[in-house]
């Protein structure tokens, strides 16, 4: 072991006293639920499934749903599997749990501490654990070494600031990926950075979301009936995954929008933020009805959607699309490929590193508009784009699909070598 992960080992065991006060703060800030906190602790586990075990790790909602995904495929070439999710954030943890198969479970990750990663994985004894994007968490990989779990790396994404960090622990980054059974990278400067640290990155280099929403099956979805008649005949905009400072300057387009051929549904990112979000609202002289207060906005221009699991239902009644994340400090962009999917029209802020390829690619196919300034967005709204073709599509990211079969298959071959192995 590493001088650098030695060192991480032992700040880690020291962190236990601190853990239940750091958990009591996210509970106060509604971002953690006490029942969980067992499992944090690798505590009250829930009873190993008797079939082929696959732990899937994400950090929160975008990783989450992307496992569910490739899980989805995974299945369908492996029928006798079970998947257990592990997911970072309450949110996320709501989500993956409206997409559960059968006897799949979810709980909330384990802290990356010496001996609850041990045992965690003792417990559970996986035969695959597949981690997502950067969930690089060294005491649960050394887990997964000791206990002969094998272990991929999907999605891999890194930024720049991450590179940089990383890099100055060459050897440690390089022990933790080297380990990797596989792994598949977002973007082509990943899958580099990726093979200079020793791992093997499948080809070529692709998102793996943009795949997966490619080849997603699209099944009938309900509105209900209050929210179609709220809707009426104005045309509806969606405001999907915004953070902090968005909605004030989505509001403030808003004010130069006509309120009676137009209405907006704000979802945020983080729901807890819903009560924020009104006080923008208000500050511009209109009111928001709030979803899990008052249902359905009946007399209202601007609805707050905070509850989770129903963004598909909000696809299917927008017109189109602003997606957060592009006009926010420190976070990167979304990835836009489910707005799209449901051929919506999107626009979204310009600071889009974490999609960089992608948003390129898009904009090059006329397929996502950027947003400068509210003016923009009152130019987006106020003239109606056509819907997104899904041929067009499809066509126009065909590359990314490649990696999904290839990742599939690789996944299904480390799994069968688990289990001839004796694992």
């Amino acid at each position: 072991m590493t001088f650098g992960l030695s060192l991480y080992r032992l700040a880690t065991s020291l962190l236990a006293p601190i853990l239940p006060i750091w958990l009591g703060s996210r509970v106060r800030a509604g971002k953690d639920d006490p029942a969980n906190w067992p499992h944090r602790f690798a505590r009250s586990l829930p009873k190993r499934p008797p079939k082929t075990l696959i732990w899937c790790h994400g950090a929160s909602i975008g990783e989450i749903k992307m496992l569910a995904g490739l899980m989805r495929h995974v299945r369908d070439a492996h029928s006798n599997v079970t998947m257990i999710y592990t997911v970072q954030t309450k949110t996320g943890l709501e989500v993956v749990k409206g997409q559960l198969f059968q006897k799949d479970i979810a709980i909330v990750a384990p802290f990356d501490l010496p001996y609850i990663a041990k045992r965690w994985v003792e417990q559970m004894r996986p035969d695959l654990a597949v981690f997502a994007e950067s969930e690089l968490w060294p005491n649960l990989l050394k887990a997964c070494d000791r206990a002969g779990t094998p272990r991929a790396l999907v999605n891999a994404r890194l930024s720049q600031k991450s590179r940089r960090g990383w890099n100055r622990w060459a050897n440690s980054i390089r022990q933790l990926v080297s380990g990797f059974s596989m792994v598949t990278a977002s973007d082509v400067s990943t899958a580099t950075q990726m093979e200079n640290w020793g791992a093997s990155p499948l080809r070529p280099a692709s998102n793996l979301k943009t795949a997966l929403a490619l080849t997603e099956k699209s099944v009938p979805i309900s509105v209900p009936e209050a929210l179609l008649k709220w809707k009426g005949n104005r045309r509806c905009v969606l405001a999907a995954s915004t953070h902090p400072g968005e909605e004030a300057l989505l509001v403030e387009a808003w004010s130069y929008v006509d309120a009676e051929a137009y209405c907006l549904i704000i979802a945020p990112r983080h729901p807890e933020r819903r009560y924020d979000i009104e006080e923008t609202v208000w500050k511009i002289g209109s009111d928001a009805a709030i979803r899990s207060d008052d249902g359905v906005p009946e007399g209202w221009d601007i609805y707050i959607a905070d509850t989770v699991g129903e963004m598909s239902m909000l696809y299917a009644i927008a017109d189109s699309v602003y997606l957060g994340g592009g006009h926010a400090n420190g976070v990167g962009g979304h990835n836009p490929m489910e707005a799209l999917s449901h051929g919506l029209p999107v626009i979204t802020g310009p600071k889009t590193e974490n999609f960089e390829t992608l948003i390129m690619t898009l904009q090059s196919e006329h397929l996502i508009e950027i947003a400068h300034s509210p003016a923009d967005i009152v130019t987006f709204v106020s003239e109606p784009r056509q819907r997104i073709d899904r041929d067009r599509l499809t066509s126009a990211l065909a590359k990314d699909t490649a990696l999904l079969d290839q990742t599939v298959k690789a996944l299904i071959n480390l799994l069968r070598g688990s289990r001839e192995g004796g694992k």
